[in-house]
């Protein structure tokens, strides 16, 4: 759901407006103006106009990524406000397990985050995945997503992307920049680690793993 003028708008008005206004260019989008949950609605409405697409990254590095942009923005989520976030009541399992972590008034942002890291397993098959670490490193990565976000309309990006390699912008990519996964998960805060653990499904372990995303290290 998104808000134009303070009033919240379905995912199709919302494209149909970002239409409206780029009317000028062969293709058009946004990113994060729509959810993956609505990418359905938006097939239906646009049919082969609508290229939706989820970009993917190593879930550690991503949800460090995020916990250092929440934590600039000086955001802090209570057990309430997580749950209330997620729908979940107090004897929902996630709750339970978080109590001793966490309590009720620690920051619960971890929390969030990892329930995010746990949709993979809604939108693996859902629209085609691109992943950040290829992106930064490979033409034929970004080959495959211009041509297929354009409906190969665009074919003269050719290595314009390579003006960006290894540019890390904004503190949310600074994971990526430093030593890998593992580094990155060394240098998480101990409780932080256990909110991790206790909320990586084994389900969304399964798909990282086949998605070439080694979480092993994850315990």
């Amino acid at each position: 759901m998104s808000q134009i003028a303070g009033r919240n708008i379905g995912a199709t008005e919302y494209l149909h407006r970002v239409i409206d206004l780029s009317s000028y260019y062969d293709v058009c989008g946004d990113i994060h103006g729509v959810s993956p949950h609505e990418f359905s609605e938006l097939n239906e409405a646009f049919g082969d106009r609508f290229r939706g697409a989820h970009l993917i990254a190593h879930p550690i590095v991503r949800f460090a990524g995020s916990l250092a942009i929440s934590k600039e923005m000086g955001r802090h989520f209570t057990r309430q406000d997580f749950l209330t976030m997620w729908g979940l009541d107090r004897a929902h399992p996630i709750s339970v397990a978080l109590l001793p972590i966490l309590g009720e008034n620690d920051d619960h942002v971890p929390a969030h985050y990892m329930m995010h890291v746990n949709g993979i397993v809604r939108i693996v098959r859902s629209q085609p995945m691109f992943k950040l670490e290829a992106l930064m490193g490979a033409d034929e990565e970004w080959r495959a997503m211009v041509d297929y976000l354009s409906g190969n309309t665009i074919t003269n990006f050719g290595n314009t992307w390579r003006q960006l390699r290894g540019v890390f912008i904004g503190i949310a990519h600074q994971p990526f920049a430093v030593g890998g996964p593992r580094t990155v998960w060394n240098s998480l805060p101990p409780e932080v680690k256990k909110v991790v653990s206790t909320i990586l499904a084994d389900q969304a372990r399964d798909e990282y793993a086949q998605l070439g995303y080694d979480v092993s290290f994850v315990a």
